[in-house]
């Protein structure tokens, strides 16, 4: 006959149930719509600034490019007296020719510079300081609703060390459930180990443990009775299962993990 821990005690004390997060909270469907809404906003104000009128850019790039090149063909007559002739063409400006008539001066530095003012990229508006002060209100809501996920403090660190724990138990659970073979669970050495009925004994499963990390176990009940330190808590595998709490110290927080006689486990802050 299998062995079956009862438990015996009071589970009515008060405390705050927090269901459904068993496992690792994710992001909720709103932070995630409030996310791309965000983004969406930023998208509408920079894209057009990178991406306004190309065409009417173009225009801007090409009018001051023939206006440097004005500039250089006056800076070039008022040294040399004329023109560069149609051989000699704009090259004459940035280059000595080689072709009649010469230029009695060196190219002058005003008519070199002139021309590298010649991109044919123009130049795009800069972001005004309300663009700017928006975008930084955008970048710090993102900031604030992404930051607790990605950098938990302690209280959620702690959570979700609870959380790992409900999980094995879970497991310990399942195996019995899907596994046929009755199912315990025992805290020792730092580590939550998991056993399996076999004929007439317990048989310890190494590769099924799962080490606390910071959780710590400080009672154990079952039924409302206290656990004594070497009993198991056993989970049979009929699917129905007897009230039990695990009571943990995770990190200073006391976190419990509970299970109902629908053999339900739950993570429950105390």
């Amino acid at each position: 006959m299998v062995p079956r821990t009862i438990f015996h005690g009071d589970l009515s004390d008060s405390r705050k149930i927090v269901r459904g997060t068993i496992f690792s909270r994710g992001f909720t469907l709103i932070e995630v719509l409030v996310v791309v809404a965000i983004l969406g906003i930023l998208a509408a104000i920079v894209v057009p600034r990178i991406m306004d009128r190309p065409d009417e850019a173009k225009r801007v790039a090409a009018k001051a490019d023939i206006s440097a090149i004005v500039q250089a063909l006056k800076l070039y007559r008022l040294d040399n007296g004329n023109y560069p002739t149609t051989d000699q063409g704009l090259f004459a400006l940035v280059q000595k020719p080689t072709s009649q008539p010469l230029p009695p001066k060196p190219i002058a530095r005003g008519v070199a510079k002139a021309m590298r003012r010649t991109s044919g990229t123009g130049t795009s508006r800069a972001f005004t300081l309300i663009e700017v002060l928006v975008v930084l209100a955008v970048v710090g809501v993102i900031i604030a609703v992404v930051a607790p996920n990605l950098f938990p403090g302690n209280a959620e660190a702690a959570r979700r060390e609870g959380a790992t724990v409900a999980l094995a138990i879970e497991r310990a659970r399942d195996d019995a459930w899907f596994g046929g073979r009755p199912t315990a669970i025992s805290f020792a050495d730092g580590q939550l180990h998991e056993w399996r009925w076999s004929a007439d004994r317990w048989e310890g499963d190494p590769s099924r443990d799962q080490a606390l990390g910071a959780a710590r176990v400080t009672a154990l009940f079952v039924d409302g009775a206290a656990l004594k330190p070497d009993e198991r808590l056993v989970f049979l595998p009929d699917g129905l299962g007897i009230p039990f709490r695990v009571a943990l110290d995770v990190r200073g927080f006391p976190w419990a993990v509970e299970g109902d006689a629908a053999g339900a486990v739950t993570l429950v802050e105390r």
